[in-house]
């Protein structure tokens, strides 16, 4: 087949560019309500329904929640990759039916959206077709990159405890950066080009009416030799857009920062500027991934047409009719969105809380300023004015209790052995001060004993059962030794592992109990413990209240600056977990005298500062 007799490249993406947005700016109304009104339907039906679907699979594993670990084995499940499946598929579809829809619409601008519908729906085999087509040959794609990253991991970081590679990054951790991140690059750029070479896809399955492959086939053969073209005018066109919307969401925090001070004692106007700096970023942010789609898939037609050859399509022209039923459904659309934020608005409002004291827990003790887990740590900690101090306990070979993180000693003692391997009296012999200064030359790895010994009576414990191996012992040793030295009403027992919990409350009820939750589908709220210790970025409002509605108290880790430490207290949590207990006392401290509207003004301009 003869290509049309293309032009310089520079002049073809200028063209190109030029045509789409001479077309884009008559007709920018419909597009963009179009836009916004396709993503509220997708947002209103298509989640709600994905979410329904989720609790009803959590709910048929016979727990309220699935949480950590037991998330692979959920997901890996029949249910669980049936679940994955149709989600994907589903969100899969709704995009390409937008970016088909798109495309009927910029190809003869004017046409409505119901005449772009119907002719998406009389061309929806085909173009599913090609989607999975897509789909399924960047699925093989990305199959050496998985097979690599599997090698990288098991012959350079499966050694020591990943903990030992994130902190001191040794040499093999530089390698399999590299080595990972080439076979990223690679994939990445393959990838890329495929994609651009399939840039005329749509059009030939949606205006000339091919088949799905031979769609494909066809944009392939005309990106031979042209394939810069698509590249630089769409990749350049989305470069371009972003950094704009960028420096214009720049000058506006810019502009805040500059504003907000001038009316540092007028609490109401510092909270109207900053809600409307944030208000403007959040409409920059979306005008310009709503105006990029649009003139992404007009700049496709446009394109095709000049290297294809082909003039543009004449739609019917919309109806009076047809014009109505969309701007009704349209109207329909935002009120019954501004109803749900305003509805959203106020629920936020009323769940703020002020009227609780957060405590502070050490995590590992003061672990900024000594060495994790240590007596020097626990102490640090004391000083620095913690109520709780979060310590990982697990075994030796000969069975005592001590109190470590990693499965091995490389990270904090330069020693390869794992825990298991070594009997207390060996675990004396590593010094782990040195990794972290001087002035810790000689610190050893402390016993729970030791640990209670120090803090008894001056303040309490987090106690995490850590099991980096198996170990059916630990928790009934670690109660034995609380009661012991009578700890038990000074202590809480925490674990990644909901069994382990469930052992020690029917070993000693007494015992306050939490579960460290780093994500979580369903309700952790009704597992039946004490307590949750949440990723603070897995905290949400809705989280904390359902906790404290059934009277559980909510824990956050590892909250560590001034604006995460304002908003999980504005969010009612109890107790928040860090590196610098010293900073958030001080802070606390601080925050006491000031009223409810005055902590919101300095957490929106925290924000604002950022």
């Amino acid at each position: 087949m003869n290509h049309p007799k293309l032009s310089p490249l520079k002049t073809l993406v200028i063209g190109a560019w030029d045509e789409a947005w001479k077309s884009f700016v008559p007709h920018w109304r419909t597009l963009v309500g179009f836009q916004i009104v396709y993503g509220l339907v997708v947002a209103l039906a298509f989640w709600p329904l994905v979410h329904l679907m989720l609790g009803e699979l959590v709910r048929a594993s016979g727990n309220s929640a699935v949480t950590n670990y037991d998330l692979t084995a959920f997901f890996l499940s029949l249910k669980g990759i049936g679940f994955l499946t149709v989600a994907g598929f589903a969100g899969l579809i709704s995009w390409r039916v937008q970016q088909a829809m798109l495309i009927f619409m910029t190809a003869e601008m004017g046409t409505s959206p119901l005449t772009a519908l119907r002719g998406v729906a009389g061309r929806i085999r085909p173009l599913l077709a090609m989607t999975f087509t897509q789909l399924g040959t960047l699925l093989l794609l990305h199959i050496p990159l998985g097979v690599v990253v599997f090698l990288v991991w098991h012959f350079l970081l499966g050694e020591q405890d990943i903990n030992y590679y994130l902190h001191t990054h040794p040499p093999q951790w530089f390698a399999a950066l590299g080595l990972a991140g080439l076979a990223g690059a690679v994939t990445l750029i393959v990838v890329l080009g495929l994609w651009t070479r399939w840039a005329y896809g749509l059009p030939f399955v949606l205006r000339l009416k091919l088949p799905a492959v031979e769609s494909l086939r066809r944009s392939v053969r005309y990106t031979r030799g042209n394939w810069a073209l698509p590249l630089l005018s769409i990749g350049g066109g989305w470069l371009l857009l972003t950094f704009g919307s960028n420096a214009l969401s720049a000058s506006a925090l810019g502009l805040g920062r500059m504003v907000v001070p001038l009316f540092g004692n007028h609490t109401g106007l510092s909270v109207l500027i900053v809600l409307l700096v944030f208000s403007t970023v959040g409409l920059i942010g979306l005008a310009s991934g709503t105006v990029g789609m649009i003139l992404q898939t007009t700049l496709i037609n446009r394109l095709f047409e000049q290297v294809a050859g082909v003039t543009p399509e004449h739609f019917p022209r919309p109806s009076v009719k047809d014009r109505r039923t969309f701007r009704r459904v349209s109207i329909g659309i935002m009120v019954g969105a501004l109803l749900v934020m305003a509805v959203s608005a106020t629920w936020w409002l009323r769940r703020l809380d002020f009227s609780s004291q957060v405590r502070i827990t050490a995590h590992r003790g003061s672990s900024a300023s000594a060495p994790e887990n240590t007596l020097s740590s626990l102490r640090q900690a004391m000083k620095d004015g913690a109520d709780f101090a979060e310590i990982d306990v697990q075994t030796t070979k000969d069975g005592e209790v001590v109190v470590l993180h990693d499965r091995d000693l490389m990270r904090m003692g330069r020693d390869p052995r794992a825990l298991a391997s070594l009997i207390l009296k060996d675990l004396r012999t590593i010094d782990v001060g040195i990794p972290f200064g001087e002035a810790f030359r000689g610190e050893r790895v402390p016993t729970l004993r030791e640990a209670i010994d120090l803090v008894h009576g001056r303040m309490g414990l987090n106690i995490e059962l850590k099991y980096n191996i198996p170990d059916p012992t630990l928790g009934p040793k670690v109660i034995e030794i609380l009661r012991e030295k009578e700890m038990l009403g000074q202590c809480v027992v925490t674990s990644l592992e909901l069994e382990a919990l469930r052992q020690v409350e029917e070993l000693e009820p007494r015992l306050v109990t939490g579960l460290i939750v780093t994500k979580v589908l369903g309700d952790p709220t009704k597992l039946g413990v004490n307590f949750l210790s949440v990723n603070q970025n897995a905290v949400t409002r809705r989280l904390v209240w359902q906790a404290k509605r059934v009277g559980l108290a909510v824990h956050v880790w590892t909250v560590n600056d001034a604006a995460g430490f304002e908003r999980m207290a504005d969010r009612g949590v109890d107790v928040v977990i860090s590196d610098h207990p010293a900073d958030l006392a001080a802070l606390r401290r601080a925050r006491a005298p000031f009223s409810h509207p005055e902590r919101i003004a300095i957490r929106l301009q925290r924000l604002l500062m950022r």
